[in-house]
C-alpha cells in the first residue's frame, strides 16, 4: 500500500529475485530506481519505475525475461560508449518499456547513440516498446539487433535512424504517425516484419543520401501510405 516497495538512488546495482522472499502489493511499482549511470549489471523480472534518465556506459545491462519498465515523464534510457543492452524476453515472458502515466507520448523512448556498437552487442528479443515520443531512436550506429518485438503507441515515431543500419526481424511496428523513418546514410534490414495503423506513413524517408531500406517478406498495411520518399531523385526498386 506504497507508492514503491524499495527505492533505490542510483540504477548502477544489481537487482535480485525477490520472487520467494517479498510480497509486493504498492501502487505505482514495486522498485523504483532514480536516474544515473549504470556499468555492469543484472535486473531481476519485476516492475520498474524509472524515475530519470539511465545512461549505460561501458559495460552491459542485462534485464531478466518478465521486466517491465515503467519511465517517467521525459525521461529517455540511452546506450552510450562500449555498451550493451541485453533485453531478451521469451513468447511468454516479454520484456515491456511503456510510460509510468499509461498515456502515449509519456516518456521520450530509448536511444542507442555514437560508439553503441564499438565492441558491443546490443540486443532486443521478445520486447514491447510503447508509449514514448520515438520509441527507439538510433543515431550513428549499428545497434541494436531487434527480433519478435513489438513498437506501438509512439506519438512521433515508432523507430527512427540517423546514419544508423540495424536489423528489424519478425517485429510489428503500429498505432503511431509513422512506423520506420529513415534518415541520412541509414540502410536497414527488414525482414518478416509487418506495419499496420500509421496515420502518415508506415516507412518514412527523411533523405536521399545513401538511404535505402531492404525488404524481406515484409507487410505493410491498414496506413495512409506505405512508404513516403522525401523526393523524386531516387530509383524505386520493385517490391
Amino acid at each position: 500500500d506504497s507508492n514503491y516497495g524499495i527505492w533505490y538512488s542510483t540504477p548502477d546495482i544489481d537487482i535480485p529475485d525477490f520472487t520467494n522472499t517479498v510480497t509486493f502489493e504498492n501502487n505505482v511499482a514495486n522498485i523504483a530506481i532514480s536516474g544515473g549511470t549504470t556499468y555492469t549489471h543484472t535486473w531481476a523480472a519485476n516492475t520498474y519505475a524509472v524515475l530519470g534518465n539511465i545512461r549505460i556506459y561501458n559495460g552491459t545491462l542485462t534485464l531478466s525475461p518478465g521486466t517491465v519498465l515503467k519511465f517517467t515523464e521525459g525521461a529517455y534510457p540511452y546506450v552510450d560508449y562500449y555498451a550493451n543492452l541485453i533485453a531478451e524476453g521469451t513468447a511468454t515472458q516479454p520484456i515491456t518499456f511503456t510510460s509510468l502515466n499509461g498515456e502515449a507520448g509519456g516518456w521520450q523512448g530509448f536511444c542507442f547513440y555514437d560508439n553503441s556498437d564499438y565492441n558491443s552487442s546490443s540486443s532486443l528479443r521478445y520486447c514491447v516498446v510503447e508509449n514514448a515520443v520515438t520509441n527507439l531512436y538510433c543515431e550513428y550506429t549499428n545497434q541494436p539487433s531487434v527480433m519478435y518485438s513489438t513498437f506501438q503507441n509512439a506519438t512521433d515515431h515508432n523507430v527512427y535512424l540517423y546514419q544508423s543500419s540495424i536489423s528489424l526481424e519478425g517485429c510489428t511496428l503500429k498505432n503511431a504517425p509513422r512506423g520506420l523513418s529513415v534518415d541520412y546514410y541509414s540502410q536497414p534490414t527488414i525482414v518478416s516484419t509487418t506495419f499496420e495503423n500509421h496515420s502518415e506513413a508506415c516507412v518514412r524517408f527523411y533523405s536521399s543520401n545513401n538511404t535505402s531500406v531492404t525488404y524481406a517478406n515484409c507487410t505493410l498495411k491498414d496506413s495512409n501510405y506505405g512508404i513516403w520518399y522525401s523526393t523524386p531523385d531516387i530509383d524505386i526498386p520493385d517490391f
